[in-house]
């Protein structure tokens, strides 16, 4: 069974393999399968039980297990038997003559090195891409290069690093978040760029850098640590812990036993951002502590429980909360202090073996005014309702999948303060954990994915969100990182208070595979603001394409 694979695996970094990875759990239940609401899915323990039902699968779900051997180098004797055609149509072991004796003698990786105890797969990383936004009078363009790094140690102790060097101008939206948080999501510091060689074409210059090293401690337990981010949940959001935010540095204990999956996080955060003040200058720290449970009752049902805590201590970790089985509320409440505790819900059920309905419950405040009508300001939740169905209408490698999130207002926000800076709020870097738009706000999301057509993906995005900002110097609850002292008000408080926001979003991201890993792409999209407010608007049709190598198009939506 996937859960019983050894530990020390390398997790799948393609979306398609992690696509399949979840699908996996909704076509072919098991009670003792990993759970789909954690992300970091364990590349040996996917392919052992895609292996098992082999002639169950679809003919595109074929396709993607093959690709994903041929990364992992499964060994051939590991196969089912498979026809000269089916194997012929990935490649999978046809034999290919390295490029100059050592190059891409795996048809998936730039450089492959097998010694004694020692194994490494390095892969070059190239994204380009040009194009133009209407009602906007900057060039949108990406020049990103860089490297990726993976492999074992002794079988034992695994290692990945990924480095991106970027030069960037974004699209408006972006451009206006990047102004107002002094941060670009998912990246750290950052300066201006100014093209030498290419005259008017300006934006940002900086550096992505993900690592991490990992082992097993024991046959159901593992350890990792590293410097990167992570996404607790089924949708495409989560009000628990997202990927939106920069990276951090943290310690990640994974165990797998019986029916339960559990995950603890700790982890090093920034208050602020390296560019909100200027110069050169040491960011305040902060700390988060991080548990997930997940029970899977029955083979088609799961149900996981979420808690997180957001401390500041002066150059320390608390060690109270190194506790890895007690409620984070009894050591905040035994520590006699006022630290930043949530905890949440993720619950998901499988019908038919097709369709997987998922939600999350996310309370910030756990106490009887959760229950009063009167807009309380301390009524802080979070809510999230989903379905994603594979395969509809039998339609092979089609998948559709509908959210709808809601935040209420102050969620995810706190009130200890140093210099004016709010110490436990749940952000990092200046930006959201959770959800992009942070709290006051509530969306409807449609995405729709194809890969029925060899080398060829679709994904369209249809969303539509609604958001209370602030404004008049007024605390209306929207962003997170504002000391919830300052509320305007105590009583009275709803939903999309302050001012009003309405955004239509619609993009589709084309993509063609070339060679293996190498890819073509085109990513239109069209955003309306039809409620502005106090914002300003950021309405335009942009079209613009690219060529992209070993690096998935950005997804992000906000």
């Amino acid at each position: 069974m996937m859960g019983m694979a050894v530990a020390q695996d390398l997790y799948l970094v393609k979306d398609s393999h992690k696509d399949l990875a979840e699908k996996l759990s909704v076509l072919f239940p098991d009670a003792r399968t990993y759970s789909s609401a954690i992300r970091s899915y364990q590349a040996e323990a996917v392919i052992n039980f895609a292996l098992s039902h082999y002639p169950e699968l679809s003919p595109g779900d074929k396709a993607i297990l093959l690709d994903m051997m041929n990364h992992f180098d499964q060994k051939k004797h590991e196969l089912p038997a498979l026809s000269v055609e089916e194997q012929k149509q990935e490649g999978l072991y046809a034999k290919r003559k390295p490029t100059l004796k050592y190059f891409y003698k795996n048809a998936q990786h730039f450089l492959s090195v097998d010694a004694d105890g020692f194994s490494l797969r390095a892969n070059p990383i190239v994204q380009l891409s040009y194009g133009n936004a209407s009602n906007d009078g900057n060039r949108i363009f990406q020049n990103t290069r860089g490297a990726e790094l993976s492999g074992y140690i002794d079988r034992k102790i695994y290692f990945y690093t990924r480095v991106l060097e970027n030069q960037q101008r974004f699209l408006p939206q972006t451009e206006q978040y990047i102004q107002a948080y002094s941060a670009i999501p998912q990246q750290g510091f950052y300066k201006a760029y100014n093209s030498a060689v290419i005259d008017g074409l300006t934006g940002y210059d900086f550096l992505n850098a993900q690592a991490c090293i990992g082992l097993p401690i024991s046959k159901s337990v593992s350890l990792e640590f590293g410097h990167g981010r992570h996404f607790m949940g089924n949708g495409l959001r989560s009000l628990l812990l997202s990927d939106f935010s920069n990276n951090y540095l943290y310690l990640k204990f994974d165990t797998r036993v019986w029916k339960l999956h559990y995950q603890n996080i700790f982890a090093e955060l920034n208050a602020t951002s390296a560019n909100q003040f200027g110069g050169d200058e040491l960011l305040t720290k902060k700390y988060m502590a991080t548990h997930y449970l997940s029970f899977r009752p029955l083979p088609w049902a799961e149900v996981g429980i979420f808690e997180s805590v957001i401390f500041s201590r002066k150059n320390q970790f608390e060690l109270q909360y190194l506790n890895p089985v007690i409620f984070y509320r009894m050591v905040e409440q035994f520590l006699g202090s006022s630290d930043n505790a949530l905890l949440g819900l993720n619950a998901s059920v499988n019908f038919k073996n097709k369709v997987r309905l998922y939600g999350q419950l996310m309370l910030d405040e756990f106490n009887l005014g959760f229950f009063k009508q009167d807009g309380w300001w301390g009524n802080k939740y979070g809510i999230q309702a989903g379905m994603k169905w594979h395969h509809p209408f039998s339609v092979d490698q089609l998948d559709v999948q509908l959210e709808y999130n809601m935040v209420r207002p102050f969620t995810y926000s706190h009130d200890r303060t140093e210099d004016g800076v709010v110490l436990t709020s749940y952000t990092h870097y200046n930006m959201p954990l959770a959800h992009p738009l942070g709290s006051n706000f509530r969306e409807w999301l449609t995405r729709v994915t194809y890969r029925g057509v060899r080398k060829l993906e679709l994904v369209g995005d249809v969303v539509y969100m609604q958001s209370g900002k602030d404004q008049d110097g007024k605390n209306y609850g929207a962003d997170p990182r504002i000391n919830n002292v300052t509320r305007f008000q105590d009583f009275g408080n709803k939903l999309l208070q302050g001012s009003a926001n309405d955004v239509l979003f619609l993009r589709l991201n084309l993509t063609y595979e070339l060679w293996k890993n190498y890819q073509v792409f085109l990513n239109p999209q069209y955003r309306k603001t039809m409620n502005p407010g106090n914002l300003p608007s950021s309405d335009h049709l942009y079209l613009g394409g690219g060529i992209s190598i070993n690096l998935a198009l950005d997804k992000n939506i906000f």
